[in-house]
């Protein structure tokens, strides 16, 4: 039956479902329904003989092995009452019914034991059949040939061989104890034993990749690479899966190729979720801490916890949660912006590892405690007790291991920036010097020169410091991040930190333009057009990748969509870990996207904000860049990022609450117009552009109060316009002498006023495009929006903290998410997104992404409005009315905003009318 016909007979129960009012869970169209073919089943066993035919045989060594049935299961599906029949060789239908035991994902398995009455050693015919107790349909699977033999022991003596060998401390050169392991890989091949042969050699390029020569190191890929083909069909799945992992490590710890070694990873995570191994769990480890080592410590963090509720799902081994729950902890650490909050519940992560790990590998513990230490650190705790902790774990150790040595490197450092905190930067500077020249890890590396470097600078030694920052830069290079973020590194870490130490330096050396290149060059590594585009431009090789990846984006996201928001037990877990899986093959695409180039393959200029404001560890730095260039200092003032944190995180909180009275507003945001109020703004000029930096894109800079007349918002003296990172960098918005306004207007009905605003906008634009309820569809709106001039939305947005491509637009028939809304052609003028959140996205390094406005603007949308958090209905009434009066009036787009927005501020608080934000996007020949 075709998929097709499935999501008919789905869409028809839940149509049928509406209609009766129904409140139970929606459940599956029944097994009948299905295709065999789409299920993909496969058997899991321990061995697999590879038959005359190319075709594997699952082989068990005994009759007490357990045999695994895993399905690709369609996640509309509810799978809670499956079982499967067995026919053993003609023994019938029923004689053995295995329930289901566990789900990953879109897999399903089933375990159980073999009948005891069957023959050894003789190829034999099984057949399933899938049933569903919901409805008592069935479906009829193949057949497969099976193998049972009494080669338990046999195979154990060899496991045991090899042990020895490992242990052996006769063997003392590697190429010795390479050739021992060959000879036994060779003795299983022979005795018919094709999974346990390559674990073998899979054991010597361990120790060949472990080798720091590079002869071994080659030695250790050829033999990767020449792997036998029949381990990549679906009865090897679970080995499979084990070389990828294998292969992901060689390239990221001997080839340093982190983008190589991310898609092996991805490719070993759904191998391994194909047939339920919980061994996934430590690829997806392994990736997030990946994705932490290039900046992004967010989404290492996000999809590591989510990898943690799968487990939910299926059996995780505590081994694996515990080193799971040991990276949540330093992916915090490595989050430079975290709040006391989320430092210390990295922290508690931290411990429960701590007391996992008690009894077992003392160089974990160790690296655990020093994680602990340096947390401690940014608490603003004594480090010294996790440290001593560490060294006793340490000392307990014996030998000289790399692991070791780079464990006790990190103690060091934490100690070093414990001397800096204390004041003490002379020694402090020595230390890391020390720990810089002789590291051996980009990533520690990195840290010791940047301690340095700030130790220097406490000195009074700026040029040494700047040099200093420079080699930290140098080495996180090395790292190979870029292959990786493609512009859309969400944060940047230390690497980040850097960049703003430097700027902040070169404003100490009286280099204020120097300062102004750096954060440019931010601004740069975040926009993967302004890299590529110069390398080619529109070729038809390049197009048709472009439309792949686009068709391909569209079916994830078609798949994601169409899953149930709702589940119990099982049903939401399976449903929870499908959604997680489509999300993660959705960041791949976003990623891997060819970018959208001018015809001669030059990337736009983009427009300059004429401020950037950035934030360091201590202090914030604003820079001014005038008309021809010159770029001064426009005002420093000390503030510590901790507490600059702690008071973003009230300010949004009251902008979400929206009921905070004034004069509390003016006393929470006091300290940062205090940091952040320039002289343009008492001149009385009309307009100010701004970049804000990191953790400075959550300041609502139009809701500043004066410092010196704290009646009087920054609102009041001039309109704050933000301009995100590359703003009208996209293609040029083509046929713009046609365009139309266009207005969508209560898509889902559920907008008391809608029919009057639609009525309204009729009126006062008679030339204007109206997609009002029914009429506002998805399809309606992407096409309509490429031939608009000002584009106005009345519709519910909805912004996904956990995943912010996914923030969306609410129409008629479904959601228009980000993603779809890439590389579009957009409207010219004015955006006007008249929705919850539209300007929300995460902190970044850049000038800030702001979500769906911020996409607007980049794609060459002249201004658009956003909301950072929900928008009040009467506030967004007030605004949008003064806004379309003015703009029927004649007054340009700037005029008419700061106008209405005058209004919302005589009528509503602050901290209602402060999530309006204006966007700059590229200039129009009107403003």
């Amino acid at each position: 039956m075709s998929s097709r016909f499935i999501q008919k007979r789905l869409a028809l129960g839940v149509l049928a479902c509406f209609f009766l009012s129904c409140v139970a869970e929606e459940k599956g169209v029944g097994v009948g329904l299905l295709d065999p073919a789409e299920l993909a089943p496969r058997i899991v066993a321990p061995e697999v003989s590879l038959e005359p035919d190319g075709r594997l045989m699952p082989v068990f060594l005994t009759r007490a092995d357990e045999l695994q049935l895993c399905l690709t299961a369609d996640s509309r599906l509810d799978t809670g009452q499956w079982h499967l029949d067995w026919d053993f060789e003609g023994d019938g239908f029923g004689s053995s019914r295995w329930p289901l035991t566990r789900s990953l994902g879109s897999t399903v398995c089933f375990d159980g034991k073999l009948p005891e009455h069957l023959p050894l050693d003789e190829n034999l015919e099984i057949c399933p059949r899938l049933a569903d107790t919901f409805d008592d349909s069935q479906l009829d699977l193949p057949c497969s040939r099976i193998r049972i033999s009494d080669r338990l022991q046999e195979q154990k003596a060899l496991r045991g061989r090899l042990s020895k060998v490992l242990s052996s401390t006769e063997i003392v050169d590697l190429d010795g104890r390479i050739e021992a392991i060959d000879r036994l890989a060779d003795e299983a091949q022979e005795a018919g034993f094709s999974i346990l042969d390559v674990r073998f050699r899979l054991v010597g390029v361990y120790f060949l990749r472990r080798d720091d020569s590079a002869e071994s190191q080659a030695r250790a890929g050829r033999r990767l690479e020449s792997l036998p083909e029949w381990i990549e069909l679906p009865e090897a799945a679970s080995l499979f899966a084990d070389v990828l992992n294998e292969r992901a490590l060689f390239h990221l710890y001997n080839l340093q190729d982190l983008a190589g070694a991310t898609t092996l990873l991805r490719r070993a995570e759904e191998t391994f979720r194909s047939v339920a191994q919980n061994r996934w769990l430590a690829a997806v480890t392994l990736r997030a801490t990946i994705l932490t080592r290039v900046g992004l410590h967010r989404e290492g963090h996000g999809i590591l916890l989510s990898a943690l509720d799968d487990c939910r799902a299926t059996f995780c081994t505590p081994a694996a949660i515990s080193y799971a729950q040991g990276q949540l902890g330093w992916f915090v650490l490595q989050d430079l912006d975290a709040n006391r909050e989320e430092l210390l519940s990295g922290r508690e992560e931290l411990r429960r590892a701590v007391d996992h790990l008690s009894h077992q590998d003392g160089v974990e513990v160790a690296n655990h405690w020093v994680n602990l230490a340096h947390l401690d650190l940014r608490l603003g705790k004594d480090p010294h007790p996790a440290l001593e902790q560490a060294f006793r774990e340490l000392g307990s150790e014996t030998g000289s291991g790399d692991r070791r040595r780079l464990i006790a490197d990190w103690a060091e450092l934490v100690e070093a920036l414990d001397v800096l905190q204390n004041g003490d930067p002379g020694r402090a500077k020595e230390r890391c010097l020390d720990l810089g020249e002789r590291g051996n890890r980009p990533v520690l590396i990195t840290r010791a020169f940047s301690c340095a470097g700030e130790a220097a600078r406490l000195s009074g030694d700026f040029e040494e410091a700047l040099e200093l920052i420079r080699q930290s830069l140098v080495y996180h290079e090395l790292s190979g991040s870029e292959a990786l973020t493609n512009g859309f590194a969400a944060d940047f870490g230390q690497r980040a930190d850097d960049y703003y130490s430097a700027a902040r330096l070169e404003v100490e050396l009286g280099r204020p333009a120097a300062a102004w290149r750096w954060l440019e060059s931010l601004d740069d590594r975040s926009l993967a057009e302004r890299r590529h585009c110069a390398a080619g431009a529109e070729t038809s090789e390049v197009l048709e990748r472009r439309k792949e990846n686009r068709r391909s984006r569209e079916a994830v996201l078609q798949r994601l969509e169409s899953l149930p928001r709702v589940g119990e037990g099982t049903r939401k877990l399976h449903l929870q870990s499908r959604r997680r899986a489509l999300e993660d093959e959705l960041r791949r695409l976003i990623r891997t996207q060819e970018p959208s180039c001018s015809a001669d393959g030059s990337p736009e200029p983009g427009f300059q904000a004429r401020y950037r404001a950035f934030a360091t560890v201590d202090e914030i730095v604003v820079l001014e860049r005038a008309r021809d260039g010159s770029v001064t200092t426009a005002r420093r003032s000390p503030l510590d990022r901790g507490a600059l944190i702690e008071r973003l995180k009230e300010i949004l909180a009251a902008q979400e609450s929206r009921i905070l009275p004034d004069a509390e507003w003016r006393r929470l945001t006091r300290p940062i117009s205090e940091a952040l109020w320039v002289e343009a703004f008492d001149r009385g000029e009309s307009v100010v552009d701004f970049a804000l930096h990191g953790v400075l894109q959550h300041v609502p800079l139009s809701a500043l109060p004066s410092p010196t007349e704290p009646e009087r918002w920054l609102a009041d003296a001039t309109t704050v316009v933000l301009v995100p990172v590359g703003a009208g960098t996209g293609p040029r918005p083509s046929a713009e002498g046609s365009r139309t306004p266009l207005f969508v207007v209560d898509p889902q009905r559920n907008l008391p006023s809608g029919e009057a605003l639609a009525a309204r906008y009729a009126e006062r634009f008679p030339s204007a495009r109206i997609l009002h309820a029914d009429r506002a569809t998805r399809d309606a709106f992407l096409r309509e929006i490429a031939l608009a001039s000002r584009l106005h939305v009345d519709a519910h947005g909805e912004y996904e903290p956990g995943f912010p491509e996914l923030s969306k637009l609410w129409l008629a028939d479904g959601p228009v998410t980000l993603i779809e809304l890439l590389d579009r052609d957009v409207p010219t003028e004015l955006a006007n997104l008249s929705g919850c959140q539209t300007g929300r996205w995460p902190t970044t390094a850049d000038s800030g992404r702001y979500g769906l406005a911020g996409l607007f603007a980049r794609q060459g949308t002249a201004w658009v409005i956003g909301s950072r958090t929900d928008l009040d209905d009467k506030t967004a009434a007030l605004l949008n009315g003064g806004l379309y009066d003015r703009l029927r009036g004649g007054d340009a787009v700037l005029e008419a905003y700061t106008g209405a927005l005058e209004q919302v501020r005589e009528a509503r608080p602050a901290a209602e009318w402060s999530s309006i934000l204006l966007f700059r996007g590229r200039p129009i020949a009107s403003d």
